[in-house]
């Protein structure tokens, strides 16, 4: 029985250890296949790590861009409105300077081309009864420089006022102030539809009487001539001197 037990002995431990060995082999596949995967585990992690970082990036990047873009396009827009600030005050300047100058040259006596428009025509026409395939005419000047007495005397009446008023002439008066630029002065009294202007004056010419005869240049249309009025009175207080 003792050497049946160590025979018996020396077999098991003759393939117990090869056992032994097998385990300890598939051990140490089982160990490098975990590290493996867990190598690659950790590259997979670290390969998305980088990815998400590099996503990160490109997307600061596209911020970044974005913001500059918008910086750039309210830097623009900024300088577009500053610009048109500038050019509209510059403008506004220019306006102002030019009319300040014009109302200068108007009443220092430069008198600019200022012709009235076509409705305004047509309403003074209206205003003066005027008829076309007629001759027009206008006597001006100032009061009682004797415009009715010459009036009465061309259309050969009566300048009698004690008789009957139906062979007297019908005459208006329309008063006028010269305080204002030339222009308007012509203007406003309608001169430009007749087509003779007739200037009266008794001893010397008024402010108005020049204003009209200046104007007068600019219509190619209407003739001024010039009427002394009152002139046996003046001779005779010229002898009489």
């Amino acid at each position: 029985m003792g050497s049946f037990h160590a025979v018996e002995t020396f077999v098991n431990w003759l393939f117990g250890g090869e056992d032994n060995e097998s385990n300890r082999l598939q051990l140490e596949q089982a160990d490098q296949k975990l590290q493996e995967m867990q190598e690659k585990d950790a590259e997979g992690r670290a390969r998305h790590s980088a990815e998400e970082a590099a996503e990160h990036q490109r997307a600061r990047r596209a911020a970044e861009e974005e913001a500059e873009r918008v910086s750039r396009t309210a830097a623009e827009a900024a300088g577009i409105t500053q610009t048109h600030q500038e050019e509209y005050k510059r403008a506004a300047a220019e306006a102002a300077e030019a009319r300040h100058e014009v109302e200068h040259r108007w009443f220092e006596g430069v008198r600019p081309e200022c012709h009235p428009p076509h409705k305004d025509v047509v309403w003074m026409k209206a205003e003066y009864h005027y008829s076309p395939g007629f001759f027009h005419l206008v006597v001006v000047g100032t009061s009682g420089c004797g415009k009715s007495s010459f009036i009465n005397a061309v259309c050969g009446l009566s300048n009698n006022h004690d008789l009957d008023d139906s062979i007297v002439a019908h005459t208006e008066i329309i008063e006028c102030t010269p305080n204002m630029p030339d222009w308007q002065y012509f203007n406003n009294l309608g001169l430009y539809i007749f087509d003779c202007i007739i200037m009266l004056f008794d001893n010397c010419f008024s402010e108005s009487d020049l204003t009209i005869l200046h104007t007068c240049k600019q219509f190619k249309n209407v003739e001024a001539f010039i009427v002394c009025s009152k002139s046996d009175q003046h001779i005779n207080n010229m002898a009489v001197r």
